[in-house]
């Protein structure tokens, strides 16, 4: 395993009725955000200028965790819906991890959140943020950040030798520089957007063979 590592991208949504339980989650995961383990971002990061449900929607797709704050205003927001709705029609081989956190009692059990371990408040607790197991918290967004870190591998490369995946990254590097070049005075033209998806696919082969020598 790398000792360097990326902090893990966490996107928190949470009704804006809800701004206490927020506060006390950011500050719970002070110490991984301090340590680089976690990147938290949520609607107060939003900066003048930016389009709100663009910028939304734009951090929800760059985000490896999905953070809810569950509660009767959660459920009742059209705002936290659409953002849920946005991150469970992005998953894709458990990206983002869903993690649902219970600050209130309330009938998420008959959503779609429902099928994603959540992290429950205790029913002897009593109301309010100060009711909340903070520490317990923190150490389950941390392990699904942990979780997040291992790399995302293509189940379809199980056919390939380490031999045929060496030779098609080559292939694929070869014809991404071939592309560049020949489309250096047309930045505009459509075979550019080619060239993301070839990328994408020769980190996925790289991250297989890095995989496999033991790298990760």
């Amino acid at each position: 395993m790398n000792s360097w590592k990326e902090p893990v991208p966490v996107f928190i949504s949470y009704a804006h009725a809800d701004k206490a339980y927020l506060e006390r989650l950011r500050e719970a995961l002070q110490p991984l955000i301090a340590a680089a383990d976690i990147r938290v971002w949520d609607d107060h990061s939003l900066l003048p200028g930016d389009e709100y449900f663009e910028a939304i929607l734009d951090r929800i797709g760059k985000a490896r965790l999905f953070v809810t704050l569950i509660s009767p205003a959660f459920l009742a927001s059209r705002a936290c819906r659409t953002e849920v709705e946005f991150a469970l029609a992005r998953q894709k081989n458990s990206v983002p991890a869903i993690v649902p956190v219970i600050v209130e009692d309330c009938g998420w059990a008959a959503t779609p959140l429902a099928q994603y371990q959540a992290l429950l408040r205790p029913p002897a607790n009593g109301n309010g943020p100060d009711g909340l197991p903070w520490p317990a918290i923190r150490a389950g967004i941390a392990a699904a950040a942990e979780k997040q870190r291992e790399p995302q591998r293509d189940p379809e490369f199980s056919i390939f030798s380490n031999a045929d995946l060496m030779e098609m990254l080559d292939v694929i590097t070869d014809a991404v520089a071939v592309i560049r070049k020949a489309n250096v005075a047309h930045m505009d033209n459509p075979t550019l957007l080619h060239i993301a998806q070839l990328e994408k696919r020769r980190a996925s082969y790289r991250t297989e063979l890095l995989v496999r020598i033991g790298r990760f």
